[in-house]
């Protein structure tokens, strides 16, 4: 019989309480939408490292790098923005193998995630960075999804499954990842398959045939999983560790077997489909600027739960990590230990193991984070998502266990502190941390852009807002001081200039020079990018009526035809 103080019982009142839920998540899911789009407007066109994941799942890095020594259209010269654009903008079908080896010689992560968002984009016409934010918003939803049917085949109790994907879809680091455009959203979904398969792994009485089923899934996650995101081996090794180490304790050496057979298979196929993986690894590994981030570790674990300025001190930030790593490591060894199988089911999916394993890779990821093998930023939200599934099934798990009233209190209050949070830093981020986009280019009514940084990460986030028809120029700023100095540029009144090199000492005063050289009066606007300094605004004294000329519009230096 089931107890009138449990959930989404079988009863008229328990029925009221799932219509209730039900209703409630909708309102979640409605929000984290809402949010992951207010979030997304206020920065008003993709971050560095998004218009870097667009130009991989155009298959356009190795192109792009071809063209960094060669000076080739459109870098170094004027051309509308819309040639920019070809790069993070209107994209096709491509087959799998020319994204992988684009992605494996020119970018840190493996292809997967970015032939998925490929495949999405070709769907649209005129696709563009809002389309895939869409794509990654689907992928938290879907994660959600997962943890959800996780928790209801262990609780057998519905009010619980959609209390599991609210929790999760109102904590910050699903918000933040979802409206994050990179792998990191397929990688939780991934997870949390992994998470679903190991707890019907650890079963006592699952027949062969459902055995092998599992371990061929388990085994395609973890697969998909490494071509996403080559962390997903430490977010989820210590969990096959552990479906393993409990199939040895009952001595289900056939089963051990198998599973391990089915891990064989998996790795090659990994190599298979991507060959140079390890050499990659070793690459993208070298490169790590290896220091100890103990803070770093610690002040990222509160984000999970709800938005910080990153101007706190560190010293906080730190203290509050302390605190807030404790509540996902107590509350999961408590539900560890509270997990039993429910009366009437004899044989539900053993949450423990999961539990314990996930467990040891939380621990796992910060200890390599703090001693400095990881770098600090693998401990920021959109990493720590896979965590967040973690602390949101732990909770659900031993909330379960509650008296209804009680666990209710506690999730309404958990629900309002987290959702209560996102509006405020929203409106933190429009007010102090804007980031240049088309309206405010537009209220300029430039002429001209210029752009003094050719890095893919920084060029592309700029030209991928500015308006198609905007003539842009895109060089190093010795070269753009040339061309306001010789007069090349004497055809353009009105000259929006983006600094953004910091690498060249002097060179936004170098360029500045040059214009005040050529008579126009200099104009410096605020900061309107947190990655950029300032905008600067080059102004004609005399306005010239003649059109823009069509000469001399590249710098003489790098030898290139006119025209």
């Amino acid at each position: 019989m089931v107890k009138p103080t449990e959930m989404g019982g079988p009863t008229t009142a328990g029925l009221a309480h799932n219509v209730l839920y039900a209703s409630l998540v909708c309102v979640v899911v409605l929000f984290s939408a809402t949010t992951v789009y207010v979030r997304d407007a206020g920065y008003g066109g993709p971050h560095h490292d998004e218009v870097i994941a667009l130009l991989a799942a155009k298959g356009m890095e190795r192109e792009y790098a071809r063209m960094l020594p060669s000076g080739d259209a459109p870098l170094h010269r004027i051309v509308p923005a819309s040639a920019w654009h070809d790069f993070t903008h209107e994209f096709t079908p491509i087959a799998f193998n020319e994204i992988r080896s684009d992605v494996l010689g020119h970018d840190k992560h493996p292809p997967l995630a970015f032939w998925v968002m490929n495949r999405w984009l070709s769907l649209f016409p005129n696709s563009n960075y809002q389309h895939a934010v869409v794509l990654v918003w689907l992928q938290i939803l879907l994660a959600g999804g997962v943890l959800a049917f996780t928790v209801l085949r262990i609780t057998r109790r519905s009010g619980w499954a959609v209390v599991a994907l609210a929790l999760f879809l109102a904590g910050n680091s699903a918000v933040f990842t979802a409206s994050w455009v990179r792998q990191y959203a397929l990688f939780v979904v991934l997870y949390a398959v992994v998470v679903l398969c190991a707890a019907e792994l650890a079963r006592r009485n699952l027949s062969n045939r459902s055995f092998v089923v599992w371990s061929a899934a388990i085994a395609l996650a973890s697969l998909l999983g490494m071509m996403s995101q080559y962390t997903f081996v430490t977010m989820s090794g210590p969990i096959h560790l552990a479906v393993l180490g409990v199939l040895a304790f009952r001595k289900r050496w056939s089963r051990v077997g198998i599973l391990i057979a089915a891990y064989a298979a998996a790795g090659g196929l990994f190599f298979l489909f991507l060959p140079g993986a390890l050499d990659h690894v070793s690459a993208v590994s070298g490169g790590l600027d290896r220091k100890w981030q103990l803070a770093a570790a610690l002040g990222a674990v509160p984000r999970m739960y709800i938005p910080l300025p990153s101007s706190l001190p560190v010293w906080l930030t730190s203290a509050a990590g302390v605190a807030a790593l404790l509540v996902p490591l107590i509350v999961a060894m408590f539900a560890i230990r509270t997990s039993r199988s429910s009366p009437d089911d004899s044989d539900p999916p053993d949450i423990r193991v999961p539990l314990a394993g996930m467990l040891g890779a939380g621990v796992l990821q910060f200890v390599l984070v703090a001693v400095g093998y990881f770098p600090g930023w693998a401990t920021g939200e959109n990493h720590l998502c896979a965590f967040w599934l973690l602390t949101v099934l732990a909770v659900t798990l031993l909330l379960s266990h509650l008296p209804r009233r009680f666990a209710g209190g506690i999730v309404t209050v958990a629900l309002v502190a987290m959702l209560g949070m996102q509006g405020p830093y929203v409106w933190h981020l429009h007010r102090i941390l804007p980031r240049v986009n088309t309206s405010y280019i537009a209220s300029q009514e430039p002429d001209l852009i210029l752009v003094d940084n050719l890095a893919r990460g920084f060029v592309l986030q700029i030209t991928d807002v500015v308006p198609p028809r905007t003539p842009v120029l895109a060089t190093d700023s010795m070269h753009l001081a040339n061309q306001l100095a010789d007069g090349s540029l004497h055809g353009y009144a009105k000259i929006l200039y983006l600094p953004m090199d910091t690498t060249v000492a002097q060179g936004k005063a170098t360029v500045i020079a040059a214009a005040q050289g050529g008579g126009r009066r200099v104009t410096e606007l605020p900061v309107v990018h947190t990655g950029m300094y300032e905008a600067v605004l080059f102004e004609a004294h005399a306005q010239r009526s003649d059109p823009a000329p069509t000469k001399r519009t590249v710098p003489r230096s790098f030898g290139q035809k006119n025209g």
